[in-house]
């Protein structure tokens, strides 16, 4: 498994939830569905597990970006950036 494209995908992915939750647009159902579409254009079935653990973990990431923490330590405590 490539992890730079692990981590790529967890960064993208936070930057989508950090987008939509500053444009007033959060909810988890959106969140949630813009990840899946993302992770399906990037990189398919090559991160697909990753993608469900991100989907699910849509919540916990916008606590996190609502604490302060930028998407470089978002991923790291998903342990899916180094």
């Amino acid at each position: 498994m490539n992890n730079s494209v692990i981590c790529e995908v967890c960064l993208a992915s936070t930057a989508l939830v950090r987008d939509e939750i500053r444009l007033g647009n959060f909810s988890i159902a959106v969140a949630s569905a813009a990840v899946q579409t993302l992770c399906a254009m990037l990189a398919g079935k090559i991160v697909d597990r990753e993608c469900k653990f991100l989907t699910s973990s849509i919540k916990n990431i916008a606590t996190m970006i609502a604490d302060g923490f930028n998407n470089t330590e978002i991923c790291a405590d998903l342990k899916l950036c180094n």
